[in-house]
């Protein structure tokens, strides 16, 4: 039954309340498209926003005996002058970070998260979207990030799994979305294909529907509706999945990397993946860097796409490309091994284990027997040396 929801500020947070239903309302029989009223509440201001939502984003029943519980499963700060990054709180544990980068007329979107599926059922702002145009951020001096849907929507995804695209349909019904995806395998992404890539019916989301508008070759400027060069670059960077990219932003100096590592977490090779392909994406992005950082300006950081939001680029793709060449070689044994989706696969985790590897056992062991492969990371670790003597 469609419903409408008033939002409303309470004890320092938004909460969403039922509203009676006017005479000459209808209701939509298909709740993914309802669409739902929401007023935004401060001091001197009241917006009366009529935004699309879809089943994720409807508060779940709380009892009477529970506590509240918080109202979003997003927490949202600021990264740098330009940009923020949103945390999900979501149900399979996955929480990963969207990068949120403001421009006077569009709003740049890395990835739209799972899509509300919060990890506390009893959480009422589930929509990324509607947390964008209506929940105050307090580095954003207590103001949405897109108060109104002032700004436009482009969002550039970094690969197709569901905990990155699970929201995105939320923003393919705004006027003006664009929706970017690596060209290196369209086939990948085909609708035919996308609930086993994306991996969404391993875990029982419904795929999300959505067309890319703009397929990004390598090293493609991003530019929006209106022309404007935003300043961002994308970079095709296979190897986590056919479709991984990296996004560089020159004007904060940072270099976004998607799935293709972070810390503390295994960096996972899944159904898709390509050990060979990573390796090389990873000596491509080390000589990306490599020539950022020659220009005498600030070091570059890396923003990935879970954990890790800000990290030395320099100096952590070497520590990656380092246990990688460890791992190939058999300087480290496996710490686990498990049988997961039908297949054999390995776990390696440093020392430290602040850096560790799971795939498919098949994948090492192409690694391993492909000469070009083996030369190559050889070469990169004889380079990084030599840089170092």
């Amino acid at each position: 039954m469609a419903m409408e929801l008033g939002v409303q500020r309470n004890r320092h947070f938004l909460r969403l309340a039922p509203r009676k239903r006017k005479r000459g309302d209808t209701a939509n029989s298909r709740l993914s498209t309802t669409l739902v009223a929401f007023y935004y509440y401060d001091k001197s201001l009241a917006l009366n926003l009529r935004i699309p939502i879809d089943e994720a984003s409807l508060p779940a029943p709380e009892s009477a005996s529970s506590p509240d519980p918080e109202s979003t499963c997003f927490t949202a700060s600021r990264l740098n002058g330009t940009t923020f990054q949103i945390v999900e709180d979501d149900k399979w544990t996955e929480r990963p970070i969207i990068y949120v980068k403001v421009y006077p007329s569009t709003i740049v979107l890395l990835d739209t998260g799972c899509g509300g599926a919060a990890r506390d059922p009893r959480v009422e702002l589930k929509s990324l979207r509607i947390f964008l145009e209506t929940f105050p951020v307090a580095d954003n001096g207590n103001s949405p990030l897109n108060l109104g849907a002032e700004r436009s929507y482009l969002v550039i995804c970094t690969h197709c799994h569901y905990d990155h695209i699970g929201g995105i349909a939320q923003f393919t019904r705004t006027s003006g979305c664009t929706i970017w995806a690596s060209a290196n395998d369209k086939n990948f992404l085909s609708p035919i294909h996308l609930p086993k890539s994306s991996l969404c019916d391993f875990v029982g989301m419904e795929t999300p529907e959505y067309t890319v508008t703009n397929w990004c070759n390598d090293g493609e400027r991003v530019v929006d509706n209106f022309g404007l060069d935003l300043g961002l670059t994308i970079y095709q960077t296979p190897g986590h999945t056919p479709d991984e990219v990296a996004i560089w932003d020159k004007e904060e100096r940072y270099l976004f990397v998607g799935d293709s590592m972070y810390k503390y977490e295994p960096i996972i090779f899944p159904l898709g993946a390509d050990i060979i392909e990573y390796s090389d994406s990873i000596g491509k992005l080390k000589e990306l860097v490599g020539r950022f950082n020659s220009d005498k300006g600030l070091r570059v950081n890396m923003g990935c796409s879970h954990i890790t939001s800000r990290i030395d680029a320099s100096d952590f793709l070497s520590e990656v490309d380092s246990f990688l060449y460890r791992v190939v070689t058999k300087q480290v044994e496996p710490t686990d091994s498990i049988i997961s989706r039908g297949e054999l696969q390995d776990v390696y985790t440093r020392e430290d284990g602040e850096i560790s590897f799971r795939g498919a056992r098949r994948y090492f062991e192409e690694f391993r027997a492909s000469k070009s492969a083996m030369s190559a990371i050889q070469d990169r670790q004889s380079l990084t040396i030599e840089q170092e003597a």
